[in-house]
């Protein structure tokens, strides 16, 4: 039912593996990381910046409120514009720190890993397969007096010639 090929928005060397072929991972789950020490000082300092705008303009609103002289509109206005933009350049430091980092989007088990820790690689280039093997479609044929019988959401039971043993797996049409 699922099976994607992951890959990174953006160019970087692969800094470190959560997980290894083979292992089960959780929707959600970083299972990679892309080199990020640049992108989490630049959002430490958007965030810094952001403060310190938010304090200005804070420290303006409350003498602005008591009616001060020295605290004009358009300065009140200007510390909120600046504001404002600190706080979406934080936003958008935080989304390129967000983009270093590979996210399972459904649950399964990774198949294939294409990069080693160190290696570069580039936008969009695969680095993952993910597989959930839990559900899959099972395609068959099927005698035309047996087909006749099954219906649209129908449990059925299938058993499947395996070694040593045959497998019985419950499905539903």
């Amino acid at each position: 039912i699922n099976d994607v090929t992951l890959s990174a928005s953006v160019p970087g060397i692969v800094s470190a593996w959560k997980f290894k072929e083979g292992d089960f991972v959780k929707a959600g789950e970083t299972i990679i990381e892309l080199d990020k020490n640049l992108e989490e000082l630049e959002a430490e300092r958007r965030k810094l910046a952001m403060d310190n705008h938010k304090q200005v303009l804070d420290h303006l609103q409350a003498l602005f409120k008591k009616s001060s002289i020295s605290v004009k509109k358009d300065e009140l206005e200007k510390a909120e514009t600046d504001y404002k933009i600190a706080a979406v350049e934080y936003e958008m430091a935080v989304e390129q720190l967000r983009k270093r980092s590979i996210t399972a989007p459904c649950s399964g088990n990774i198949t294939d890993i294409t990069r080693d820790v160190g290696e570069a690689c580039q936008p969009y280039q695969p680095l993952i397969r993910l597989v959930d093997t839990r559900r899959c479609y099972f395609i068959s044929n099927v005698e035309a007096r047996a087909a006749a019988r099954l219906k649209q959401d129908q449990n059925v039971k299938v058993e499947i010639e395996t070694s040593p043993a045959p497998t019985t797996v419950e499905g539903r049409i």
